[in-house]
């Protein structure tokens, strides 16, 4: 079974991205409930989402060396961002 930084990889996210999801993952045991994963599993870190929202950038355009065949979703990501920004404030991280 891959690692999550495997998978990540695999799919093209950059790495500060793999981490940020790295370091969510095993800080809310409810990351799921809040964070919908609008079917592309990508949950770009703060840096990059900002990049979306404010440089016009989607979220394709994050993803290097994509080993997947399988295409990203078409838009350009900031109607996801947008969602996960707001749901994001009302996770209570445990650290």
């Amino acid at each position: 079974m891959l690692s999550f930084q495997e998978k990540g990889r695999y799919f093209g996210y950059p790495e500060c991205c793999i981490k940020h999801f790295m370091d969510i993952k095993y800080k809310s045991t409810m990351i799921k409930n809040y964070i919908p994963n609008n079917n592309t599993g990508f949950l770009p870190c703060k840096i990059c989402a900002d990049k979306v929202l404010n440089e016009g950038l989607t979220l394709a355009n994050l993803l290097v060396n994509r080993e997947c065949e399988t295409t990203f979703p078409i838009g350009n990501g900031k109607k996801i961002i947008e969602n996960r920004k707001i749901l994001r404030e009302k996770i209570n991280y445990k650290t």
